[in-house]
């Protein structure tokens, strides 16, 4: 049985499932950006929940796009092999 913990991670992950989608239908610059602060809200209150610092992710924001580059080269990995 999930943790009440599990649980409300649970929910905000289908949040920011729903928001990327609002993202993605969003045509007007300001639509956009309160698209991107709902997500950015959604992801430092499931950060804050998870006992994470904004320092920790830059981190490791860090380590994997000098490891696998990053999206602003807008490169997308698309399959993966096993």
């Amino acid at each position: 049985m999930a943790s009440s913990g599990q649980k409300r991670v649970h929910k905000r992950n289908k949040e920011e499932n729903l928001r990327a989608k609002e993202l993605t239908g969003a045509k007007k610059k300001e639509e956009i950006i309160n698209e991107i602060v709902d997500i950015q809200e959604l992801i430092d209150a499931l950060s804050s929940e998870l006992g994470l610092t904004k320092s920790e992710i830059q981190k490791q924001q860090k380590i994997k796009n000098k490891k696998r580059g990053g999206f602003k080269k807008k490169l997308f990995l698309i399959k993966t092999e096993k």
